[in-house]
């Protein structure tokens, strides 16, 4: 080990000052009360290396003050002027001054001149993991006198283990902060395996989102068991995409979960891989879980508005036309379906005879008998006004002949809140038209019933599709 016997006459702060300091504070330790496990140090210092004084001295900004300290009288500060450890700190090894009066950066000192007449100083800086040096552990005789090689590496030790013991408080305390919000937050924050079968550790509301216990969460395999069936397959993908995550990438997932009461929520997963090297590099995730639940209720309940007729419940005309969108598309490769269109017969009537509110309930009468009068698979809607309309999938003219008999005759059954029926025009698909060419057609179908009786159907021909 180099020990440096001089150094200039004044000590210049280091060019990292701003960020030392910074270093330094973040420990929270200046003038925080004395505590046996630096007392400790000190005293071990004192014996081990037989001096009166011995320090644990933190450089502030314009300051030197000891977070330990033995044979000062009760100092707790003095002004980082005359420090001798503010010229420590400027070294990478320690600093030993045989006697101060010789050197000329502390010959004129009040320290050397006066009490309690400094002599010989050995001062080992207090280094961050960051490489900052925060102060010094350091030995003080009021004699003259050279440090032996042992004495001096075990003040280097000593110094280590005050760093040590630093670095353990600032970690207790940011666990203690940490535990405190994680206790707080609705949302759960984990550790898990870069494979994502077990969780390492979880936050309280972990338990209190699914249900789990702490230690079952931690179970092998719980969390990928717990996924709900129809996002096994994301999963699957994230799980992947987890693999191969970079040091400090983020991803995110929505994902549906099974609740140990079998509940089912949806979660914003927000995870972020690191490397940990203390562990031969093996990858981990931390997460951040969201309870999304109710927003993605709110989101299907929009979505749900935007295709549902607000009076009877049953599809709108947009989600009418998105489903002959997609029958169109199919028919096209052959598949067959068919289109029946009802109107209810003389409904202006109805209102002027029974009023609008009793019209409505009529066509939600109207809209429930269609809903429960057909196959499972099929679509009614209402398309506006009293008119409405039943997509049957795959299917053939006979069968849609008969089923549209049977709505007719469903309708035709209504006593209550008014006796109706309907009439109706059944348009099967072919080859020569697209979805909406049979919708008119049907809708004209319909007008025919009408013009000949009513309660009725009238079937599209083929021959009319093709002109």
């Amino acid at each position: 080990m180099r020990v440096h016997s001089r150094y200039r006459p004044t000590a210049a702060k280091p060019g990292n000052e701003t960020r030392r300091l910074v270093t330094l504070r973040s420990y929270q330790i200046l003038d925080t009360a004395a505590e046996p496990s630096f007392d400790r140090i000190v005293s071990l210092v004192q014996r081990l290396l037989g001096v009166p004084i011995a320090l644990v001295s933190l450089i502030d900004d314009e300051r030197q003050w000891f977070k330990a300290c033995l044979g000062l009288g009760g100092v707790t500060e003095m002004s980082r002027d005359i420090a001798f450890c503010a010229h420590a700190i400027l070294l990478d090894d320690v600093l030993e001054i045989p006697d101060a009066r010789l050197d000329p950066r502390f010959a004129t000192n009040p320290l050397v001149l006066g009490p309690p007449h400094v002599r010989a100083y050995l001062g080992a800086p207090l280094v961050a993991p960051n490489g900052d040096k925060m102060g010094t552990l350091c030995a003080i005789d009021v004699v003259t006198r050279e440090f032996t090689p042992d004495q001096i590496a075990s003040l280097v030790d000593l110094a280590a283990l005050v760093v040590d013991e630093m670095e353990l408080q600032r970690t207790a305390r940011d666990r203690r902060l940490f535990e405190r919000l994680t206790e707080t937050s609705p949302n759960m924050m984990y550790l898990l395996e870069a494979s994502g079968r077990r969780l390492l550790w979880s936050s309280p509301a972990g338990t209190d989102m699914l249900g789990y216990s702490a230690s079952e969460l931690r179970s092998e395999g719980l969390m990928p068991s717990i996924v709900h069936p129809d996002d096994v397959a994301a999963m699957m993908v994230h799980a992947q995409r987890r693999s191969s995550l970079a040091d400090n990438e983020v991803i995110e997932q929505d994902v549906r979960v099974i609740t140990r009461d079998g509940s089912v929520r949806w979660l914003l997963l927000r995870e972020r891989a690191f490397v940990r090297t203390d562990t031969g590099g093996v990858k981990e995730l931390v997460g951040f879980a969201t309870d999304i639940t109710a927003l993605k209720l709110a989101e299907a309940r929009v979505s749900e508005l935007a295709v549902t007729d607000a009076l009877t419940g049953l599809p709108n005309r947009r989600a009418l036309d998105a489903r002959l969108d997609l029958l169109g598309a199919e028919g096209a490769r052959g598949r067959r379906y068919g289109v029946v269109v009802a109107d209810v017969d003389h409904f202006k009537k109805v209102n002027d005879l029974h009023g609008h509110v009793m019209g409505d309930r009529v066509l939600v009468e109207v809209g429930r008998v269609l809903r429960d009068s057909i196959r499972k698979g099929d679509l009614a809607t209402r398309m506006g006004g009293e008119e409405f309309c039943v997509v049957y999938s795959d299917i053939d003219p006979a069968q849609l002949v008969i089923l549209a008999e049977r709505l007719r005759a469903a309708v035709a059954g209504i006593v209550a809140p008014v006796a109706v029926t309907a009439s109706f025009g059944v348009c099967f698909s072919t080859s020569a038209a697209g979805p909406q060419a049979m919708l008119a057609a049907a809708d004209a179908a319909l007008y025919r019933a009408k013009a000949a009786g009513r309660n009725r159907i009238e079937v599209v021909e083929p021959t009319e599709l093709a002109r």
